[in-house]
Parts: C-alpha cells; sequence; structure tokens
C-alpha cells in the first residue's frame, strides 16, 4: 500500500508514517493570519488498543456476552488527541508500536484520518478491556502495562518529536510511563520540547508527572487520586504556601469532592512554581537523575515570578487542573482557582478526562493572541464542555463536537479563594 504527500511523492505504508488527508509529515509553519491553526504535537507514551464492552450485569465466574462491543485506538494521548482533531485541530500523534496490536492501533488511526508517527519497537503494544454494567452502571477495567522499551526505542521516539516540533506551539505528552523508562527520561523530553520552542502540557502520574513538572511543564491535568499522590509523594508539603489547616489531612473531612479537587489544583499549582523556580535557580529539585528525592524542597531560594523557562512570556503558567470525574473540575492559575461543576451526566466516563486535555489545548492553539487568564478560563470551559458530551457515548475521547460546544457555551467557571500564608 502506497500514500502520497501532498507533492505527489509516494509514501510506503511500512515507513510507519500516516497523514490527515493529503498534508505533510512533518510539521511546518502555519499562519494564524491566513486561519490556519498550529499543530499540536501529541506524545502518546503508552498507547493500546482500548475496548468498551456493555454487558446486562457483570457476573463473577460467569461468561458474558456483550450487547455492545466499541474497540479504538487508545491510551490518554491517543483519546486527547482524538479530542483534539473532532474539534478542528491540527494534530499529530508520535508514539511506540509492535506487533499485532500496533498495527491494529496505526490501521484504525489511517481510518480516522490522524496523522501520526509510529516508532517501531519490539514488544507487542498493549490492549485493554472495560466492562460497562447495564444494571447499576459499574465499571470494571483491565488494563495491561504496556511492553518495555528499550532506551533506543525511546531515542528514536525522542528523535521523531524533535523532528515534528518546528513551529509548533504545544506538545501533549500524556499516558502511563512505558516499562523501561525513567522519570528522568520524561522530564528530558520535556526539556526537548521547550528546546524547540513549544510549550509543553502533561497527563502523567506519580515520579514522570513530578519530573515533568520540575523540568518546566507549562500545562498539568491529573484526576484527583494523581493529584493527591503527587502531592503526598513530597514530604515538605507544608512549604508549597498553604496553611496546616488545609493539608492533605484536612482534606478528607468537613469538604466536598469539588472543594477538595480546588485545593488540590491550588496546591499543585504552588508546587509546580517552586518546583520549577529551584530548577531555575539551580536549587537541588526534588527530582533528580536517580528518581524522586523525599526530603522535599530546598530552605533557601529567592523568592521570584513563577516562570518555567527562559522565554516564556506569560506570568499565566504554570496551570494547574484537577479533574473529578462526575463532581466537576478545578483550575489554578498563580492568580486565581476557579472550579466548575458538571451539569450534564452520561453512563460512560471512560476517556472523560483524555477529551477536557485535548479540548483545552486546541482552543489554546487556536489562539492569535496572547494567552491571559480569560484565554485560559475560555479553554476550561471548552474541556469542561467535550468531558461532559464524552461521557453521553462510547468511546473515549469520542464525543459529538457541535453537543461538546453547546456545552461549553454555558459553563462558566466560578472563582473560589484558597487561603495561603501570604492572605
Amino acid at each position: 500500500m502506497f500514500l502520497r504527500d501532498k507533492c505527489g511523492r509516494s509514501i510506503r505504508r511500512n515507513a510507519r508514517t500516516a497523514f490527515q488527508g493529503n498534508g505533510p509529515s512533518k510539521a511546518e509553519p502555519r499562519s494564524t493570519e491566513q486561519g490556519f491553526l498550529e499543530l499540536i504535537v501529541v506524545v502518546a507514551l503508552n498507547p493500546s488498543k482500548d475496548k468498551l464492552a456493555t454487558v446486562p450485569a457483570v457476573k463473577i465466574g460467569r461468561i458474558h456476552r456483550p450487547t455492545d462491543l466499541i474497540s479504538l485506538a487508545g491510551g490518554k494521548g491517543l483519546n486527547a488527541a482524538r479530542a483534539a482533531l473532532s474539534l478542528g485541530a491540527s494534530v499529530k500523534a508520535i508514539f511506540p508500536s509492535g506487533g499485532f496490536c500496533g498495527n491494529w492501533i496505526e490501521q484504525e488511526l489511517i481510518h480516522q484520518q490522524m496523522s501520526f508517527e509510529a516508532i517501531p519497537i519490539d514488544g507487542e503494544s498493549r490492549s485493554c478491556l472495560s466492562v460497562f454494567s447495564e444494571s447499576d452502571g459499574s465499571l470494571t477495567e483491565f488494563y495491561e502495562s504496556g511492553p518495555k522499551l528499550t532506551k533506543s526505542e525511546w531515542g528514536k521516539l525522542c528523535l521523531a518529536v524533535e523532528g515534528n516540533c518546528g513551529n509548533v506551539e504545544w506538545v501533549v505528552i500524556a499516558g502511563s510511563t512505558p516499562p523501561g523508562i525513567s522519570e528522568a527520561d520524561v522530564g528530558a523530553l520535556v526539556s526537548l520540547a521547550h528546546d524547540m520552542g513549544a510549550k509543553v502540557a502533561v497527563d502523567l502520574r506519580g515520579d514522570s508527572l513530578l519530573s515533568a513538572i520540575s523540568h518546566g511543564a507549562e500545562l498539568v491535568k491529573v484526576n484527583m487520586a494523581e493529584a493527591g499522590e503527587a502531592i503526598q509523594s513530597l514530604a515538605g508539603l507544608g512549604k508549597t504556601g498553604l496553611r496546616g489547616d488545609l493539608s492533605i489531612g484536612a482534606l478528607k473531612i468537613g469538604m466536598g469532592n469539588l472543594e477538595r479537587s480546588a485545593v488540590l489544583a491550588r496546591l499543585l499549582n504552588l508546587l509546580s512554581a517552586e518546583m520549577q523556580a529551584d530548577r531555575a535557580f539551580g536549587i537541588t529539585s526534588p527530582i533528580g537523575e536517580a528518581g524522586l528525592n523525599r526530603s522535599g524542597f530546598s530552605d533557601s531560594k529567592p523568592q521570584i515570578e513563577p516562570q518555567v523557562h527562559a522565554g516564556c512570556e506569560s506570568r499565566e503558567w504554570p496551570v494547574s487542573i484537577v479533574t473529578d470525574g462526575d463532581e466537576g473540575a478545578s483550575i489554578a492559575l498563580p492568580n486565581g482557582t476557579w472550579t466548575s461543576a458538571i451539569s450534564v451526566s452520561g453512563k460512560y466516563p471512560v476517556g472523560c478526562g483524555d477529551a477536557f486535555m485535548g479540548a483545552f489545548v486546541a482552543l489554546l492553539d487556536s489562539e492569535s493572541a496572547h494567552i491571559g487568564t480569560d484565554v485560559l478560563l475560555r479553554a476550561f470551559s471548552a474541556g469542561m464542555g467535550a468531558s461532559m458530551a464524552n461521557a453521553l457515548e462510547p468511546g473515549a475521547g469520542k464525543f459529538d463536537p457541535y453537543r461538546a460546544q453547546e456545552i461549553a457555551a454555558r459553563t462558566l467557571p466560578r472563582s473560589v479563594w484558597v487561603r495561603t500564608l501570604d492572605d
């Protein structure tokens, strides 16, 4: 099978490169004045062949015959890429791919007309199964860990990112960290994207999340569990600037989930600013080559405005978002915290957070003007709209874009006050 690029040149299918329409294989400059969007590069760290089976009820030890079965190219990164693509963004996915499942994922993305570059690996790409029970609305999930990547395979993925980041505004890094790859490798990937002039959005967890934050990721989107896990990993929690009565322990009583997400978002934002300031001044970071330093932050650090890397032109970064399933989400900027509750409920929660990320970055990418608080809050509403629309139909990152935009238009973030030591 052959594909042809926009110049009519033949491209061999086994080169592992596919195109959206007849578009180019590399990122090219796009002028916002001409009405084009910049390319969004999505690094899907651990893609999978995702199946969602619907059954009348889940019964342990019994045979189940699904009444509906959906298969998609999934994992956090590809789900977010699909959401952004459906909203009109120009997207290119980069991911490791191997074996039967890897080939299936590639063919599915060709069918979806998503541009991608697949990095061949020796291992078999993973598959994941989610089972939805109609009787009680519960979801039972089986997620494979994914194949181990060699340093050579990871190096090829990083080279692909570098080769596609010319004139790119945003790089999204999402998914579980593949076996064989360290948190330091993930941090170096964030720095690589910055070196190419891109901003970085991440949806990660554990040490990889903290490493990405330490290396200056402008946008962090995590769920409640991932946010709490990241904050509790650091013994120096009190140095993030919150009063003791808003510690993680205090979040467990007397506070609703939406309020907890707001506090976690503010904690995560202050944590991000402090870690990035440490790194900017050459102070020992909680994340080193050997992994997480559990002792927390350095005590001696100049007080500066949050700034993530040389050339960062906005005081709006870092941005921290915490989603909480059917409760809502919160966003924390250096100048405030906002929340929004869910107004439209659905029975398919898988991929709602990924849809949020895709829609959020897609809106930012469409803005030719300076990105300020007003734009970030509109992006937050866009993310909420996509998340709620995602819950209305099966398939992660798969939704009606018009429905998503209609919900977003009536979603107004509410400003909340989270006390800090300066108050």
